[in-house]
């Protein structure tokens, strides 16, 4: 072998052996790309599947310890209890809060490591006449954070944990919230249809009786006519009422994640009175809401210690190894950033108002609840009164005047436009009375959503 091509090979193994050390452990250590195809279809048929097989739902119906089992049958009609379930599993605002936790929960995992090495590299030709015509030098950059930085990037991390967590339960509240009020629209919607097929059920024979009285000339036509009038108009009432029912229904098949042919049957729930609703003790400081907003606080002031610490850019240290001209040197490579005229400075005037955005945000949540809970309790307060007078004092009453009517009509002694009027009226106060059983369940919901608790206790949250 020449001398010449000897000494250029010797000088060469180094950068080679060292370039190929690196490709063997930066390689492995690399992600791959693999395409993951949309494939709405497939979503849009296991989305019409849900009420055939339910799948999803089960893991939700192991209870945690110390709970009762959860019951979910729904081959005999779907409660509301069990719709709770299912919003759960299926609801969009429930699952893409899920994704976010978990997101949050993969970042984590990933905060305060050390940068990645950076490999530098020169090569050059010499110009004039040398034994060695070309230059090299190969140099491995180490970023070392000198500012705290690695701490704050992990606290950061845990603080955006909790608020991903707290963000989950908060979702889970609205949801239920939303399924529970369109549960009690379509339950009202329901109850004050069959409180009018059962009305116009009423109205029919004494219809035919006037018309056959003023056929007979016992009657007054035009009072004949109001039977025929008072019916038609609530056969119109009635299709109004049949057509708001099926938008309810679908908009509870919406609430909880179903398609709207989903092939399952719904128990309606109108309560009549609502238990007793207690606040927390320190409500509204517990409130999922505000627990969710202190968290956003404290990723905000994580975020201003990180921005902070990111004033001192981190050190960068590492060796150097150069062949000049047939020279080895062996040294150390530096650079240290010195924080003379940004510092960082916009991000942390930027994280200093964000903190203060996030200070101002949760206290004017625990503000807003303070007021919100004093307008519930008075709203039901004042249905709960309005359902004591109609039950305790106006529908004895109702019942006693529809009673007489009828029996003075069986001996003929009573006007015809007297049982009509005592209809009318049993029928408004009967709707009235259904009106005020769905105000006592909203305002029922809503407390006990500011509660910060169910009203039936479901443990599938602990779960969340």
């Amino acid at each position: 072998m020449a001398p010449e091509f000897e000494h250029s090979w010797r000088s060469w193994r180094l950068p080679t052996a060292a370039a190929a050390a690196l490709t063997c452990l930066v390689l492995p250590g690399c992600r791959t790309y693999t395409p993951v195809p949309l494939a709405l279809d497939e979503a849009l048929e296991a989305f019409h599947a849900r009420a055939s097989t339910w799948a999803g739902v089960e893991e939700w119906l192991e209870a945690p310890a110390g709970s009762k089992p959860l019951q979910f049958e729904p081959e005999d009609g779907l409660a509301l209890e069990e719709g709770l379930l299912v919003a759960l599993a299926f609801h969009a605002r429930n699952r893409l809060a899920r994704l976010d936790w978990q997101r949050a929960s993969a970042g984590s995992d990933w905060a305060g490591r050390f940068y990645d090495p950076v490999l530098d590299a020169e090569l050059l030709r010499v110009t004039e006449n040398a034994p060695e015509r070309w230059a090299w030098a190969l140099g491995l950059g180490l970023r070392i954070p000198v500012g705290g930085r690695r701490s704050a990037e992990k606290a950061v991390a845990r603080a955006r944990l909790t608020e991903a967590r707290s963000e989950l339960l908060v979702t889970a509240w609205s949801v239920e919230r939303d399924v529970r009020s369109a549960w009690l629209d379509w339950s009202l919607a329901l109850a004050q249809k069959s409180v009018t097929e059962a009305f116009i059920d009423q109205l029919e024979p004494l219809q035919e009786r006037a018309e056959k009285l003023a056929q007979g000339g016992e009657l007054n036509p035009a009072t004949a006519a109001l039977f025929r009038l008072e019916r038609s108009r609530q056969l119109g009432l009635l299709a109004g009422l049949a057509g708001r029912t099926r938008a309810a229904e679908l908009r509870v098949k919406a609430s909880i994640g179903l398609a709207p042919d989903a092939p399952v049957e719904l128990r309606p729930e109108l309560p009549r009175s609502a238990l007793a609703i207690a606040r927390s003790p320190g409500y509204p400081l517990s409130h999922p809401q505000v627990q969710a907003l202190s968290a956003s606080y404290q990723v905000a002031e994580e975020n201003l210690r990180l921005a902070i610490a990111k004033q001192w850019s981190d050190l960068t240290l590492g060796p150097r190894v150069e062949d000049d001209a047939g020279q080895m040197r062996i040294g150390l490579l530096g650079a240290v950033p010195l924080p003379l005229w940004n510092g960082n400075g916009p991000a942390i005037v930027a994280a200093w108002s964000d903190r203060n955005e996030a200070r101002l945000r949760a206290t004017v949540a625990a503000e807003k609840l303070v007021g919100q809970w004093a307008t519930w309790q008075a709203e039901l307060e004042a249905a709960e009164a309005q359902r004591a007078a109609l039950e305790d004092m106006l529908a004895p009453l109702m019942s006693e005047q529809l009673a007489q009517a009828r029996e003075m009509l069986r001996l003929g002694q009573g006007s015809t436009l007297v049982i009509l009027e005592s209809m009318v009226r049993s029928n408004q106060l009967d709707l009235e009375r259904l009106k005020v059983r769905a105000a006592i369940g909203k305002a029922a919901n809503e407390m006990a959503t500011l509660a910060g608790r169910r009203q039936a206790g479901n443990p599938a949250e602990e779960k969340l």
